[in-house]
């Protein structure tokens, strides 16, 4: 059985940042240009976490993508650009996709359809419990709808 548990996630604090500067799509599907490209969007872009610049002069666990991204990550945090939530919460994602074929696709989380049953009702869930969910309600919020706001 899976077992799920909430945690304080980090999020971009809207306060101090527009997020289309500050969004990227998931790094496996942008190549190098358009990092590039996000890069130059803003000083704050995830994209400088997720998907780094490898520098020709860069020393493997001294100074590379990795460690800049953990400097970034750090800072951001320090600086109140990224917050942490106060209260462990439980995260629902959804996907939807359109294939070559045109088709749409919709994935839910499978733990959804029986959270109710495999989490101990006694587990500290935090302020969001999948039981609490209504059914058919939906929340979304799209990365290109940011991506392109200026």
């Amino acid at each position: 059985m899976a077992r799920i548990s909430p945690f304080r996630g980090i999020r971009f604090n809207p306060a101090l940042i527009r997020l289309g500067g500050v969004l990227s799509p998931p790094y496996d599907v942008i190549d190098s240009a358009h990092r590039d490209a996000l890069y130059g969007r803003d000083l704050r872009n995830i994209v400088r976490v997720d998907y780094g610049i490898s520098h020709a002069d860069d020393v493997p666990g001294t100074r590379d993508p990795y460690t800049r991204a953990a400097a970034f990550l750090t800072s951001w945090l320090d600086l109140g650009i990224l917050v942490r939530e106060a209260e462990p919460t439980i995260y629902v994602a959804a996907h939807e996709f359109n294939s070559a074929a045109g088709t749409c696709h919709q994935f839910l989380p499978a733990y959804l359809e029986h959270a109710t049953t495999e989490i101990d009702a006694n587990d500290a869930l935090g302020t969001q419990r999948p039981q609490d969910l209504q059914a058919g309600a939906r929340t979304e919020m799209r990365l290109t709808d940011f991506a392109s706001a200026e």
